[in-house]
């Protein structure tokens, strides 16, 4: 795998406080090309952010969580023991840190100097109180195999008439509601449970206001249950890299003193009684690595993940008339990167009481010109009258980045860096030299949702709706911290 090449040691912070109001999170990264150098930086700096906090006795035994995102770059001896550097170098700010996060082709390396992707660790710290007493607790979980997971991405790539689920047997005992499109054909029957620390020790779900996790691919059936527990929840994670080259791990997920190889770990972020307002900003997605090839079409018909008919004709055919036209168009795009992407949006006339819903973007995974469908990169389902527009990638990839006005954000971007050119350092492109990021970028993609509303809370499998994976190449998703 190509990896970028080393810079010299680079510190980031973001002080924990701002125009006279105090703020809960702080961030650093190092460039560090020795990780415990590199752990022994970043836990400097976040002890001088949160220094003055230390005269308040009750902080030494709150509840404070840090979240690490470390390169693939490092030993594998260095990665696992890199949570433990950063435990015994914070003891004196609380000793009562919940530790999380995952291995990463590359971290955001954000501050004084502009932004950048590059090798190196990056961890933010939230204080779960300050002067005012309580703010955000952190919940910390892990969701696994053991918890009744199922994998759901090594079925075929057309979901359809898959006999592990309920829904076969349910479309052979009500074929009206398979012919009507309102059976899901693409979830799997679940028997996974939440783990307690999600269910017993949060009383009022209602009061979870973020929840940030690393994950591997297979988190989907996860995702479902966080959504129906906590929809007024934003949430953002980052699918970590594959590590069985670094450790002999598939993936590598730190969750305090465990590491493991699958499943999710992450924080949920609960508001205190008295604190209303929201904590956290909502995701901010941006595709900018991909260019239209095709106009807008409603799509006719459609079976969970798979579109059958377009307004203009079926799918297969009317996506190769699109390639053939931009072929035309652009003579000397015979050596670009072909890969086929689909745009879906709402319908045209959604009902008013509905929110404005989100615009996502998958892969073109499969087709079949000689029956005419195409089948799209997700586990969730497709509806008639959604549109969807046909994309490829860009020649030359815009920046994703976003001007960014606050403090501290969080970002999570898709890169390819397997041929090609590299999508990554235009994720922080457009970033001003003062905003403070912490992130982290691999191809696995990241996960994202925002606040639902009531009218979206009982969508079902709608590829609209709840969590979306995204794994598109130049993708991102940035959150502000308030």
């Amino acid at each position: 795998m190509n990896r970028l090449r080393s810079v010299a040691p680079r510190l980031a912070i973001r002080p924990c406080v701002g125009g006279g109001r105090r703020s809960l999170w702080s961030a650093a990264s190092s460039a560090n090309t020795s990780l415990v150098s590199a752990a022994l930086e970043c836990a400097e700096r976040i002890k001088d952010a949160v220094a003055h906090r230390n005269t308040q006795p009750s902080c030494l035994t709150a509840r404070d969580s840090c979240f690490v995102l470390v390169s693939q770059s490092y030993q594998s001896a260095d990665i696992d023991k890199v949570v433990g550097a950063l435990r015994q170098q914070l003891d004196s700010v609380s000793n009562n840190i919940f530790f999380s996060g995952t291995v990463v082709d590359h971290v955001i390396l954000g501050g004084v100097k502009r932004p950048s992707i590059g090798n190196g660790l990056s961890v933010i710290y939230n204080c779960s109180s300050d002067f005012n007493g309580p703010q955000l607790e952190a919940h910390p979980f892990y969701i696994g195999d053991i918890h009744g997971r199922q994998r759901l991405r090594e079925v075929a790539v057309g979901r359809w008439h898959n006999k592990v689920t309920d829904r076969f047997k349910e479309q052979h005992s009500n074929p009206a509601q398979w012919i009507s499109g309102h059976s899901s054909v693409t979830q799997a029957s679940s028997h996974m449970v939440l783990p307690p620390e999600l269910v017993r020790d949060i009383e009022a779900p209602s009061l979870v206001d973020f929840i940030l996790f690393a994950a591997d691919k297979e988190s989907r059936q996860a995702l479902d249950l966080l959504d129906k527990r906590f929809p007024r929840a934003a949430k953002l994670g980052i699918v970590g890299s594959q590590t069985p080259f670094v450790n002999g791990r598939e993936y590598t997920l730190f969750a305090d003193s465990h590491v493991y190889e699958s499943g999710m770990v992450g924080f949920a972020f609960a508001r205190s009684g008295q604190q209303s307002k929201a904590a956290v900003g909502e995701p901010r997605v941006s595709h900018d690595g991909l260019v239209p090839i095709s106009d807008a079409l409603r799509i006719v018909r459609c079976k969970g993940n798979v579109i059958l008919e377009l307004e203009n004709g079926d799918a297969a055919h009317s996506l190769i008339a699109s390639m053939r036209r931009k072929r035309t168009e652009m003579p000397n795009s015979a050596g670009e990167d072909n890969r086929l992407f689909a745009k879906i949006t709402p319908e045209d006339n959604p009902s008013a009481s509905k929110p404005p819903q989100p615009v996502v973007v998958f892969q073109v995974t499969g087709g079949n010109p000689a029956k005419g469908g195409l089948a799209i990169d997700t586990l969730r389902d497709l509806s008639n009258g959604q549109r969807v527009q046909f994309m490829m990638m860009a020649a030359t990839p815009a920046s994703s980045g976003s001007s960014n006005t606050s403090d501290i954000s969080l970002r999570f971007g898709a890169a390819d860096f397997c041929g090609g050119p590299s999508l990554s350092p235009a994720i922080c492109a457009k970033d001003t030299p003062a905003a403070m990021l912490f992130g982290g970028v691999t191809e696995g993609g990241f996960v994202y949702s925002r606040r639902l509303a009531s009218s979206e809370q009982n969508s079902g499998s709608s590829v609209l709706s709840g969590c979306v994976e995204c794994s598109v190449p130049g993708s991102t998703a940035t959150l502000a911290l308030k």
